[in-house]
């Protein structure tokens, strides 16, 4: 997250005055309004900006269309292939992989925003009674459907930015890194739309960005708060207590992130390694479901064999990446046998 404050720092910066300076009032800044809690209205704008922002993205990839890059049916069948990619980009893919949809992270978010929303206490304290399985059955119904727009949504923009990235940036190979990144970014869009459009992506960038901060940020601090809360640090289930935390945690925890952008000055770099964790937060996610929905689930509550067919294979699907990542990871970080042989034969010596 201190790369994605980095990259909201680099556009800042745009508009005149040194990036640190940027960098020390997005900290404030989100911090403030996380302390505060006036995250509700916020969520709701960037709501519809990113609804904009996505629609503009989506007229971009079209009108890519009608130029020298445009977008061929071979080239969208080749990437559908299953094939591994080669061990320059391997932890490049398996970062995105992290990062992409919704990550490790976000899934273990949604349990707090699913209490705040209201689910929990409209269900109801747990009761052995028809009316509360009733109750329980259709909040969890309403899940479903929060599963099953994110996935819509998600799979739609993301695969949207893909295209876009690999027909203009990969085709002319532009990367996006440090000093540049904000402009090579920039030319998915100006290169489809024309010059015009690189004010609506500054926009459009900053919103998207800016309420990732926001959303990260409500997120963490009450995930850290339940976890100093598990190892007996507070009572979670207080809520004085709870606030207090949360609201020391708004501080904190971004003040973390922008010394750590300050200190590594490689937003691109530090995404990537954040996406290659999640990764491995998505296995110990597949884990705690697997616990969940043998041990915890009440009879009353279990779903039907579809849904436990997809659950499973979503696991395997998930599981096999993350230990292929990790194999292949202790594979080429290990001397080759030439390199072994050489090390021995100094020793011998």
């Amino acid at each position: 997250v201190g790369g994605i404050v980095g990259g909201v720092a680099i556009l800042l910066a745009k508009m005149g005055g040194p990036e640190a300076a940027w960098v020390a009032l997005l900290v404030v800044l989100v911090a403030l309004l996380v302390y505060r809690g006036y995250y509700k209205p916020i969520e709701k704008w960037s709501l519809l900006m990113i609804g904009l922002f996505t629609l503009f993205t989506i007229v971009s990839l079209i009108s890519l269309q009608w130029t020298p890059m445009a977008i061929s049916l071979q080239e969208i069948g080749s990437g559908l292939s299953f094939r591994i990619p080669d061990q320059a980009t391997l932890f490049v893919a398996l970062a995105v992989f992290g990062i992409t949809g919704v990550g490790g992270d976000e899934i273990m978010a949604y349990n707090y925003w699913l209490i705040e929303k209201g689910y929990a206490a409209n269900t109801g304290p747990r009761e052995d009674t028809e009316a509360w399985n009733k109750r329980a059955r259709s909040w969890i119904n309403v899940m479903y459907m929060d599963a099953l727009l994110a996935l819509a949504a998600y799979t739609l923009v993301t695969a949207v930015f893909y295209l876009l990235g690999a027909a203009v940036l990969h085709s002319q190979s532009l990367l996006p890194e440090k000093k540049d990144l904000i402009d090579v970014l920039a030319r998915i869009y100006t290169d489809s739309l024309g010059g015009w459009a690189k004010n609506f992506f500054l926009v459009g960038a900053f919103v998207v960005l800016f309420s990732t901060l926001l959303a990260a940020l409500a997120a963490w601090t009450r995930l850290f708060t339940d976890a100093f809360g598990q190892i007996g640090l507070l009572d979670f289930h207080d809520l004085k207590q709870r606030r207090r935390w949360i609201a020391a945690c708004a501080w904190i925890i971004p003040t973390i992130w922008g010394t750590c952008y300050l200190f590594m000055q490689a937003p691109t770099a530090m995404v990537l390694i954040g996406g290659a964790a999640t990764t491995a937060i998505l296995l110990i996610v597949v884990f705690a479901a697997l616990i969940m929905r043998r041990r915890w689930l009440p009879d009353e509550l279990k779903p039907g064999r579809i849904y436990d067919g997809i659950l499973t294979l979503s696991m395997i699907a998930i599981a096999s990446v993350g230990i292929w990542g990790l194999i292949d990871t202790i594979k080429k970080n290990m001397p080759k046998e030439d390199e072994t042989t050489a090390v021995q034969q100094e020793e011998n010596r």
